[in-house]
């Protein structure tokens, strides 16, 4: 959902520092490589119907992508948890189908690179304005409790990630350990001092939050050993 996605960014940052307008170039092209990229391996491999497979894209495309955040730290915050979280994803694919496809697993490797430096660009600005201004955590309180990702707008969804889950190894666990308790410790929110109370209480539901999938998580863990 490219078009969108980068519609997005371009309004939310339409007035930023140049610098921002050309990363979002750059990323675009670098995200349009890796979708191009994905599509050949399939096609070329035999690997997908390929009028099913334009046929969902089309789908796709017309849903459109419609966040609730058009402010920029928001969207910084948004693009810090899809852009670790594609990053994740595309690691733990890669291991399991290493013993099946290396060819596969390399390509997700060398994808999940350039999703590592996305995610280093935005994860690290707002770090950065966060130690400006710890009342900033009022914009990421939406973002981070509600977060889904902009694939969700695909038809069949849940159904895929439950697919991904079993046999990827990439699932609420694996979102809570790999994606937001790494955030939330890097953005350092617990220590946060705001002084706006608005903020003090956007800090204390996103820890909240943050604590709540901890516990699920630590239950879900203990009865996998039982």
């Amino acid at each position: 959902n490219l078009p969108w996605y980068t519609s997005h960014l371009d309004y939310t940052f339409k007035n930023s520092m140049e610098v921002i307008s050309d990363f979002v170039r750059t990323w675009t092209a670098e995200e349009d490589q890796h979708s191009n990229l994905l599509e050949t391996y399939l096609l070329v491999t035999r690997n997908v119907n390929p009028t099913r497979l334009h046929e969902l894209r089309r789908r796709v495309v017309e849903s459109g992508w419609f966040p609730d955040f058009t402010n920029p730290l928001a969207t910084m915050a948004y693009t810090s948890l899809q852009e670790l979280a594609t990053l994740v994803f595309y690691n733990n694919v890669a291991k399991i189908a290493s013993p099946h496809d290396k060819d596969l697993a390399t390509l997700l490797r060398r994808l999940a690179k350039d999703e590592a430096l996305h995610y280093a660009f935005y994860r690290d600005t707002v770090k950065a304005h966060l130690e400006l201004d710890p009342n900033f955590i009022v914009y990421f309180e939406n973002v981070i409790i509600n977060f889904s990702m902009p694939g969700a707008v695909m038809p069949d969804f849940n159904d895929r990630m439950k697919t991904i889950a079993a046999d990827a190894n990439y699932g609420p666990l694996q979102y809570f350990d790999q994606v937001l308790d790494v955030i939330v410790n890097y953005w350092d929110i617990s220590n946060l001092q705001p002084t706006s109370e608005d903020a003090k209480q956007s800090q204390a539901n996103i820890m909240k939050y943050h604590g709540r999938l901890k516990r699920i998580k630590d239950r879900q863990l203990e009865k996998n050993k039982r």
